[in-house]
């Protein structure tokens, strides 16, 4: 009787063991399954990152060189004039536009009237303007830059 009881108790034992082993090779097998799926992952998204990047330094190529012909054709088109006054009244209302403000709310340099005559010539209000339609370009272009990047995450993750 004592014979059959550890006879049983190791053959217990040993179905116990296997179901272990059998357990312990099943959480190995998920383990390589989720790393293999979680690098496939990464990979997708590193691909549409350098993609997006590879995109967004030729746009930004494409416009240092835009720009560099913009301030060719400035000096070309644009000539001062010693009888050029650009009043600072126009001068406040273009900050005014520009800092989405009212233009009596932006002071007047001391001793100065709104007619008064700004520093600005007609080459560098044409400079300080491109710069400024420049810079809200550049800005649209990086952010339907972002939406195609989302766009195309959510295309390839599917």
């Amino acid at each position: 009787m004592l014979g059959s009881a550890i006879l049983s108790g190791w053959v217990v034992y040993k179905i116990d063991l296997a179901s272990y082993d059998e357990l312990k090779l099943s959480y190995a097998k998920a383990q390589v399954e989720a790393v293999t799926k979680a690098q496939a992952e990464q990979i997708r998204v590193d691909e549409i990152s350098r993609s997006a990047a590879q995109q967004e330094a030729t746009k930004q190529l494409a416009a240092a060189d835009l720009a560099r012909r913009q301030l060719k054709d400035l000096q070309l088109h644009v000539k001062n004039h010693p009888t050029d006054c650009f009043r600072l009244d126009f001068i406040r209302l273009l900050d005014s536009r520009i800092h989405s403000t009212l233009t009596q709310r932006l002071p007047l340099p001391s001793g100065k009237s709104p007619d008064s005559c700004s520093a600005f010539t007609a080459s560098t209000l044409a400079q300080a303007l491109g710069d400024i339609i420049d810079a809200a370009n550049a800005n649209s272009r990086q952010l339907n830059g972002l939406i195609d990047v989302y766009r195309q995450s959510l295309i390839k993750g599917k």
